[in-house]
């Protein structure tokens, strides 16, 4: 797969490579042809939890390839939430601190949800987009403050 764009980049292209390789990848796995969750998961957490210093083009990257997994594959998302991971994959979730038992939690794809709502006005429509699927899939529940949440339970 192609490496991620970074801010060295002469023009848009790159970038709107990368959120088209994401959208065409999260739709394969929406309708189950292909498996790569941990790709989905990636940069779900790359775009909405990582607080390294990036220029606005790679964060706005990030988020618009993130959202693609939520717009086109959130119910399998969702329902991966409740997945035990595989042997396989237990060690590469671990270097990712995961913790938890669980693939991922609930608190993690409410923070997931709650950052699309926040960078929506940055971003427009397809974190919007996001963030609605995500409501759809489960039902609106509503999401708590997940300040302290972030780091614990997933």
């Amino acid at each position: 797969m192609r490496k991620e764009p970074t801010r060295y980049e002469e023009d848009y292209t790159p970038y709107e490579r990368w959120v088209n390789l994401h959208s065409f990848a999260s739709r394969l796995y929406g309708i189950n042809l292909i498996s790569c969750y941990k790709l989905a998961i990636k940069a779900l957490r790359r775009a909405l939890e990582d607080n390294e210093s990036e220029d606005n083009m790679t964060k706005r990257c990030r988020i618009r390839a993130a959202a693609q997994w939520m717009i086109y594959s959130a119910g399998v998302l969702f329902t991966l939430m409740y997945s035990r991971p595989t042997e396989n994959d237990r060690q590469e979730l671990q270097s990712w601190r995961f913790t938890g038992r669980d693939v991922f939690s609930v608190n993690r794809w409410n923070y997931w949800k709650e950052r699309f709502v926040y960078h929506s006005t940055a971003i427009g429509s397809e974190a919007i987009a996001a963030a609605s699927s995500m409501n759809r899939i489960d039902r609106s529940q509503p999401t708590q403050g997940m300040g302290a949440l972030l780091y614990s339970n997933y």
